[in-house]
């Protein structure tokens, strides 16, 4: 019997196996009705390739085609790339090998019907600024760490967090770095609250139902209960 659950634990343990990738993830979320979106960071990489001094590689990305997930409306690209600064929280990439760390300052996302690459989705980190025009620089081997909380909004592009699709993308890679992007909706909070609601009220409901049951025993066997 012991031998045949071990046996029932090993193939589940393999059926539920996903393989993980080194990979910068970056994670989207925000309640549908809201122009401010939750942007986290995290993940890590080996570089495959080497950006070193006028080399640097300024806002890395990638590209993939949406068969299968179509995340960015139109309007996100606008006349800037789909470049979106940061309005609250921080970023950054440390490269663990050199001990060099670079601010990541907001992300762009690019759709498919009018990105550069015609037909595809795209997507990045802003690591370049008026200070550091040639963004982040490591060598092949370097390990590269992500981190990071922050917020967009993009209520000047006349978008909310609805007019994006939830899905998800993984092991996207380019320029010797991948990316994984995830968009998730976050309930409204008056659902979450009316939820919370009902709950407590059928609890309390429980508990003074219980209350008149035992009351009414007491009544009937003349027992006087003690706490």
């Amino acid at each position: 019997m012991i031998k045949i659950r071990a046996i029932m634990i090993c193939v589940a343990l393999l059926v539920n196996f996903k393989p993980s990738f080194a990979a910068f993830d970056i994670n989207l979320s925000g309640t549908p009705e809201s122009s401010v979106i939750t942007v986290s960071l995290s993940g890590t990489n080996v570089a495959t390739a080497t950006f070193t001094e006028r080399r640097g590689l300024a806002n890395p990305g990638v590209e993939f085609s949406p068969t299968f997930f179509d995340p960015f409306p139109p309007e996100v690209t606008g006349n800037n790339y789909g470049r979106i600064q940061f309005s609250s929280g921080s970023a950054h990439i440390a490269n663990i090998t050199t001990g060099q760390v670079y601010p990541v300052f907001g992300i762009w996302m690019q759709d498919s019907s009018n990105s550069p690459s015609i037909g595809m989705e795209r997507f990045g980190l802003i690591t370049s600024d008026s200070e550091n025009v040639y963004g982040m620089r490591f060598s092949s081997g370097d390990q590269l760490e992500l981190m990071g909380s922050a917020s967009i909004d993009t209520e000047s592009l006349n978008i909310k967090f609805k007019n994006f699709n939830v899905g998800s993308v993984s092991n996207l890679c380019e320029l010797g770095l991948c990316f994984n992007l995830s968009v998730k909706e976050v309930p409204e909070p008056a659902s979450g609250s009316l939820m919370i609601f009902g709950m407590v009220f059928i609890l309390l409901f429980k508990c003074f139902s219980t209350m008149a049951r035992v009351v009414k025993f007491d009544k009937r066997s003349n027992v006087e209960l003690s706490a």
